[in-house]
């Protein structure tokens, strides 16, 4: 059954470049279990506090929910400064191989037109 979800949660983070976990924490017995938040709906919140400049705070946005840091593990891919502190999604690196080879020959849906040579 693990395998299963871990590998859901691999491929989601290597898709969105970012993956978050909800950590369901208990006082005596620690992390009891985990929700796997969608990755286009949170938010990570840095620097809104002016006494604590590196307090982290992430939101939610579609439930209305704000975490605080210990609540959510976040686990990114790092590679890119241009998306801190996001991570960077694997498909970006195939997007910027595939957009040469697609002439504007009217190709709408941005894969590359053309005979298939043999």
């Amino acid at each position: 059954m693990l395998n299963i979800i871990f590998f859901g949660w691999c491929r989601s983070m290597l898709k969105y470049g970012d993956f978050f976990l909800y950590l369901d924490i208990d006082e005596t017995l620690g992390i009891k279990s985990v929700i796997g938040l969608p990755a286009h709906e949170v938010e990570r919140l840095e620097g809104e506090d002016e006494n604590n400049p590196r307090y982290v705070q992430f939101q939610w946005n579609n439930a209305g929910l704000t975490f605080e840091n210990w609540q959510l593990s976040h686990f990114r891919v790092l590679g890119n400064d241009k998306y801190a502190p996001y991570g960077t999604s694997y498909l970006d690196r195939s997007k910027k191989d595939i957009s040469p080879t697609c002439a504007s020959r009217g190709s709408h849906d941005g894969l590359p037109s053309g005979k298939i040579r043999r």
